[in-house]
């Protein structure tokens, strides 16, 4: 770790994954009111229906009632399944909440008799989310200046289900997350053509709940979100997205076969994969992060839909002439979020580096959204030449037996005499060609590149 803060600056410890903060959890329960219908919740949200909300937030320390952490904090509104509590969601609670997340559970719609309305609760993670952020603009609350303007609706089952129906024409959420959404009544894949906010479903394969080719996929399939994920849990259950749960097992044992992974299991691949996509979305930590994560995790099938596209750096260098600091490595950044930052080994913070000597430089690039990407350049000296030799785009110059050509992209190389005679052809490939030209007479010639032409001088 202290390498780290020796080489690295401290906003590059936290694209490394690295954080200092693990916030103890807090609870409250808050009633919010909507004055536009009735039933409901709980009580003391004042006149209409009555929304009893459980929040779990950062806090300064474990407990009922205790003082909100320092900072803001996304809101993440999550559904129930049909006929389960909202307790069975402690494990999203116990992982997010420490990591810098406000979790928000509302307790309507959880009966059997009556059977639960789906458009009443989609509406009531509706109102969940906006008044969290009202309560992060009320001096009075205890939420005040604690709330981030990001938020997610997220549900399992019935509730993910309803978070596409909340989520059909409405873009005052920033993304969304079903577990195992299951068809609503409304229809949630018909609402699903509505919904335009970043969205991503998780699924279990062995689930026989909600099997996924009649719930699942038809929603995702549905979706219209400028960004979609599907992820597929080889194994997986519908249950295991909550924690035990009588209700939800009596079915799932009633329905589901062939799953061969456990509930902790399945939670912690959940877990991790949507710790990256929020972070990404709700916390501008970078996206690439989110996709190399779901490459790299075994056990899932996945179907990723966005017109992300990775940072890349790459770079065209100027060899310095002997002695002299004349070098320079100009940078081509494209991908990723602009606008770009730069970071140099030397201490530089502009995009090129100009007026260097011969040496090894490293530059880091980071977008808007935290992600990163490092090069390394290596600057030779070459012999100087009169100034009418131009820039360096090959060395050494003059050259003997071997012609050394950077290249920072593909391209042909050639070499053609003053008279206009092409003598030498190759399809050059980055970061180098080599052109071995010991038989060529001696002379002067015209070095011909993707970035350029040079006048170059062959010694006996």
């Amino acid at each position: 770790m202290r390498t780290l803060l020796r080489i690295y600056p401290l906003w590059l410890l936290g694209l490394l994954g690295l954080s200092w903060a693990q916030y103890a959890i807090g609870h409250r329960t808050i009633t919010f009111n909507d004055p536009t219908r009735s039933g409901g919740f709980g009580s003391g949200g004042g006149p209409g229906r009555q929304i009893q909300t459980e929040i779990y937030y950062p806090a300064t320390s474990s407990g009922a009632n205790t003082p909100v952490a320092a900072g803001t904090f996304p809101v993440i509104t999550i559904g129930h399944g049909f006929a389960m509590a909202w307790s069975a969601y402690q494990n999203l609670w116990e992982y997010f909440v420490p990591k810098g997340y406000i979790v928000a559970l509302p307790r309507t719609e959880g009966s059997i008799i009556p059977a639960p309305s789906h458009q009443d609760f989609a509406l009531d993670l509706r109102v969940v989310s906006e008044r969290m952020q009202a309560e992060g603009q009320n001096p009075s609350s205890p939420f005040y200046q604690r709330v981030s303007p990001r938020s997610a609706i997220a549900g399992h089952s019935m509730g993910g289900g309803a978070t596409i129906l909340a989520a059909a024409g409405y873009t005052q959420v920033t993304c969304i997350v079903g577990f195992a959404p299951a068809e609503t009544n409304p229809s949630a894949i018909q609402a699903a053509k509505q919904v335009t906010v970043p969205a991503i479903i998780f699924s279990g394969v062995q689930d026989g709940v909600t099997p996924p080719p009649q719930h699942h996929q038809p929603i995702f399939d549905s979706l219209r979100s400028t960004c979609k994920t599907f992820i597929s849990i080889t194994g997986g259950a519908h249950c295991y997205f909550a924690n035990p749960n009588a209700n939800c097992d009596f079915g799932e044992g009633t329905a589901s076969t062939g799953i061969s992974i456990t509930r902790a299991q399945q939670q912690a691949i959940t877990q991790s994969l949507l710790l990256e996509y929020l972070n990404a979305y709700l916390k501008d930590s970078c996206y690439q992060r989110f996709i190399d994560s779901m490459q790299a995790k075994p056990g899932i099938m996945f179907v990723h839909i966005c017109n992300y596209t990775a940072l890349t750096v790459t770079g065209l260098v100027t060899h310095p002439s002997s002695g002299q600091n004349d070098g320079r490595i100009q940078l081509s950044v494209s991908g990723g979020t602009p606008p770009y930052s730069f970071w140099w080994s030397n201490g530089a913070t502009t995009q090129d580096l100009e007026n260097v000597g011969a040496g090894t430089y490293t530059v880091t690039v980071r977008d808007a959204q935290g992600c990163t990407s490092t090069e390394t350049f290596t600057l030779s000296e070459v012999m100087g030449l009169p100034g009418w030799f131009g820039a360096s785009l090959g060395y050494p110059n003059p050259f003997m037996e071997e012609l050394h050509v950077p290249l920072w992209r593909p391209g042909e190389v050639r070499l053609v005499t003053l008279a206009g005679q092409v003598i030498y052809t190759s399809q050059g490939i980055p970061p180098e060609a080599l052109l071995s030209v010991e038989d060529l007479p001696p002379g002067l010639y015209l070095l011909q590149t993707p970035s350029g032409s040079q006048i170059v001088q062959k010694l006996p």
